[in-house]
């Protein structure tokens, strides 16, 4: 006997709000696709196959829609876009710092389990391989931004600092990881009123991967300088072997009362919300210029320091 179901998911939705002086506008995008299906075969009364496969993709992207003419003479960075003016204590001038942002994160997930029963044993066994794409670009100070520290400041022409991404910078990444966990399980009936749950499964995921292979990480605090290229951390997971036992306990023998307990050991993965964001602002490939009493309009025209960011360590 063979049974197959399908499920699909999808929405799509834009959201565009003007800032109050009507120079930009935010605009926010969602793009949401969820695919699962399912094929179960019966070959017989002991033995039950089931295969599933799984797609997932929530896709978010923001960005700010300049709403009048573009001149890119008037860009503190070039090739980049307008920058932002802040003055302290009035409305500030300029496109969102943390735009534009995208963040596509789609995985492909495939399982299969095969149940066999004989006698007093229900056992099971199976794999399941997952794969993650997950591409994003998670912008800070896209163009730059001045800030003054006063009205006066600001009519002088007197910038306190300046902060923007260094030319040629990027925080684009392309992240590509996988997982992959095989177990086998028996329930194992003892008598008529005790059962036992016995099993074991082994999972590891493979080392992450930049499609640019733009990699970058600090052993240590002290590094005078990160450490480019691969391993972005050395995998444990080879070794995750995790046994599990349980058991169910019809007290009385009259299906009333029953007592249930287990234990097993179990391990965290490290997947994509451990380094994605983090390993997209790690220099050399992402650099903050960090400018104080800057020069106006070209903030980049005399000395500057770059400001880079620590997220990272190898671990």
């Amino acid at each position: 006997t063979d049974s197959i179901s399908i499920r699909y998911l999808y929405d799509d939705a834009t959201q565009t709000l003007p800032d109050s002086l009507n120079l930009w506008a935010g605009e926010q995008h969602t793009n949401n696709q969820f695919f699962t299906a399912e094929y179960q075969r019966i070959f017989s009364s002991r033995l039950l196959n089931e295969f599933r496969v799984a797609f997932n993709r929530p896709l978010e992207e923001s960005s700010s829609l300049l709403l009048f003419p573009d001149d890119p003479s008037l860009y503190f960075i070039p090739g980049t876009r307008i920058g932002g003016i802040s003055v302290s204590g009035i409305t500030g001038l300029g496109p969102s710092s943390e735009t534009p942002t995208y963040f596509d994160y789609r995985s492909w997930q495939f399982i299969n389990t095969l149940t066999y029963t004989r006698g007093a044993h229900t056992m099971k066994a199976g794999i399941n391989w997952t794969t993650w794409f997950n591409d994003q670009d998670a912008s800070f100070q896209f163009g730059g931004s001045y800030d003054f520290d006063s009205l006066e400041d600001f009519l002088d022409n007197q910038p306190g600092t300046f902060e923007g991404a260094s030319p040629g910078r990027t925080t684009d990444r392309n992240w590509r990881q996988s997982l992959i966990g095989l177990f086998v399980q028996d329930d194992f009936a003892v008598t008529n009123s005790l059962t036992l749950n016995l099993g074991v499964r082994y999972e590891f995921t493979t080392e992450p991967k930049e499609e640019q292979d733009r990699v970058a990480h600090m052993k240590t605090v002290l590094d005078p300088a990160p450490t480019l290229g691969y391993p972005l951390f050395e995998n444990p997971s080879y070794k995750n072997i995790a046994p599990r036992v349980g058991f169910a306990w019809d007290v009385f023998g009259d299906g009333r009362t029953s007592l249930r307990g287990g234990g097993g050991y179990f391990y965290e993965p490290i997947l994509g919300n451990y380094y994605r964001t983090y390993g997209n602002r790690t220099p050399p490939y992402m650099e903050q210029a960090n400018i104080a009493n800057p020069p106006f309009p070209n903030p980049l025209g005399g000395s500057f320091e770059v400001l880079n960011r620590l997220d990272l360590f190898e671990f």
